[in-house]
């Protein structure tokens, strides 16, 4: 199946539809094989597009609650330039928006091998007349499950939601998103392995991979910043990509779906967070939920106040997406940019654990940023119980110390923090 799905990325039809139309016969009535045939049929002839099979396999996949072969399947019949009907569209999201217990879990969609196919002539032909006789084998039904980005939508939303979504290809090594790039959607992998990557060109930290289901890009419904990870392919991928300003649209009216929007995104950044943050390093890993689950995330828009010079400092901070400020004011004269902060890192940590008030503003940068906040009274909290946590603030306090001291040294004024 990756050599097909790899063909149809590279928008060679002919030969993905004569793969898949092999592997299909091979066997007869899997919906899987099949909706790899659909996808492919439907970029070399999508006006003859079997939208009744399409119905079926989609049908099937709901039944199930495969999630991936699901959205292989919307896939196809996007592509070929058609929409699931009301039926389908309920199915669907009785499938994936309404959990019912023991569902199934993401990924469901198994890998068949694929035999080399024994000719390439007429495949498109070939393939209409095998999915205009060949039957289905339904797979065993299961429990449904929540999807959180499909959660409170109704047909009406859904339909929606899919008539704005475009189907996008990658080949293994290619990109999806980039980090620092602009852009505005999120994504539904139906099929393929990506990495999550952090660090500039370098993309130094693996942050972990995404299979199948899952749903990457979130963070364009947080902020209209610029990307904070990257997304690449590493074997040949399919997604559906939805712009954001489709779920804006749908979250005025809806309450319900954005604060599933909101829960998600924060599960997300957390999670990102746990790896990329020197904070979380000397904790164990049975103890770093706890402490991450304890902070609260706030947007601030370009230019905001997040913390004020002489100000109560209220806890510890940390950047989750974006960049913040630290300037410093001194005897009348204007402030004075002293650091710039990226996600992972934390500021307040000097006024939290010498007392007094913040000696620095710390503003919001250029985009939007996401800052996780914990108070002074849960940092006290958990610090008894993680004691990991108060040795690491510790240990910024005194490197943040050193580096005032050499910025006094130039310029005696206060400390940053």
């Amino acid at each position: 199946m990756r050599e097909t799905i790899g063909l149809i990325a590279k928008k060679k039809y002919k030969q993905a539809v004569a793969r898949a139309l092999a592997g299909a016969r091979e066997v007869p009535g899997d919906p899987r094989r099949m909706a790899v045939l659909l996808l492919a049929l439907s970029g070399a002839r999508p006006a003859s597009f079997p939208a009744e099979t399409a119905s079926m396999v989609l049908g099937a996949f709901c039944q199930s609650s495969d999630l991936p072969g699901a959205i292989m399947t919307v896939a196809a019949f996007l592509e070929a330039g058609l929409m699931p009907d009301d039926g389908l569209r309920r199915a669907f999201l009785d499938a994936f928006a309404n959990p019912s217990e023991g569902g199934a879990p993401p990924g469901a969609f198994t890998e068949p091998e694929y035999p080399e196919p024994p000719e390439m002539d007429s495949s498109v032909d070939s393939a209409l007349e095998f999915l205009s006789t060949a039957g289905l084998n339904m797979l065993p039904p299961a429990p449904s499950r929540a999807v959180p980005l499909f959660r409170a939508l109704d047909e009406q939303d859904l339909e929606h939601l899919l008539s704005e979504s475009r189907v996008v290809m990658r080949s293994g090594g290619q990109f999806f998103i980039r980090e620092g790039d602009t852009s505005d959607a999120v994504y539904v992998l139906a099929y393929g392995r990506l990495k999550v990557l952090k660090g500039g060109e370098s993309d130094k930290y693996l942050l972990g991979h995404l299979l199948p289901g899952a749903f990457f890009g979130e963070m364009a419904l947080v902020t209209s910043g610029p990307r904070t990870a990257s997304v690449r392919a590493e074997t040949p991928a399919v997604a559906l990509e939805i712009p954001a300003a489709v779920f804006e649209s749908l979250v005025v009216d809806n309450p319900a779906l954005a604060r599933e929007l909101t829960m998600y995104t924060r599960f997300r950044l957390l999670k990102n967070l746990m790896t990329i943050s020197p904070l979380f390093s000397p904790i164990p890993a049975d103890k770093r939920r706890e402490v991450i689950q304890a902070f609260k995330a706030k947007v601030y828009e370009p230019g905001d106040s997040i913390v004020r010079q002489g100000d109560p400092s209220p806890g510890l901070f940390m950047v989750a997406s974006g960049e913040v400020y630290i300037e410093r004011r001194a005897h009348g004269k204007e402030p004075v940019r002293v650091a710039t902060l990226g996600p992972g890192e934390v500021f307040g940590e000097m006024s939290l654990i010498r007392g007094g008030d913040a000696t620095a503003d710390v503003i919001a940068g250029e985009d939007s940023a996401v800052v996780m906040f914990l108070s002074r009274e849960k940092f006290n909290e958990i610090s008894s119980t993680v004691p990991e946590l108060l040795s690491q603030i510790f240990q910024t306090v005194l490197m943040r110390t050193e580096m005032n001291e050499n910025v006094d040294e130039q310029d005696p004024e206060e400390p940053l923090t």
